[in-house]
């Protein structure tokens, strides 16, 4: 069986998986936050040189998403803005080939703005740290 990959193809989609949690440090997820920040940065870069070859790349930033394994680290109720799944993958598709960055939910958007571009770092991570306080990833290694 012949490969062909997307650059001979001419056309394809990728889509990388970031978080809100990586705009800013993220107590309690400091190691998660920062994956999810290379991954918007490296979506950002990867779509303008794919471009040319007919390739989309996009990271989707979410929120909370509602996922067995958030749901078994999660002590409190959901964060705000939480998401089903299925809900954040038909958002990332339907928005392939509309830019590098999509924020998925309207509550999520929202909060990005304002984590962003209203608090300053130091009161971006204190919101941060009350709505990642309530997680432990204790369950995962016991």
């Amino acid at each position: 069986m012949k490969t062909v990959s997307l650059i001979q193809q001419k056309r394809g989609g990728i889509v990388l998986m970031s978080s809100l949690a990586g705009g800013q440090g993220s107590p309690h997820l400091a190691a998660y936050a920062a994956t999810k920040s290379f991954n918007a940065i490296l979506a950002e870069g990867l779509w303008k040189e794919m471009k040319p070859h007919g390739i989309d790349v996009l990271a989707c930033c979410a929120g909370a998403i509602l996922t067995p394994g958030y749901n078994l680290a999660q002590k409190t109720k959901p964060a705000p803005g939480s998401m089903e799944a299925s809900e954040v993958a038909e958002q990332a598709l339907h928005a392939l080939g509309r830019g590098p960055i999509i924020i998925s939910g309207a509550v999520n958007k929202i909060g990005r703005f304002v984590l962003t571009r209203v608090l300053s770092r130091k009161a971006a991570i204190a919101v941060m740290s009350k709505n990642t306080g309530g997680l432990s990833w204790s369950c995962f290694w016991g």
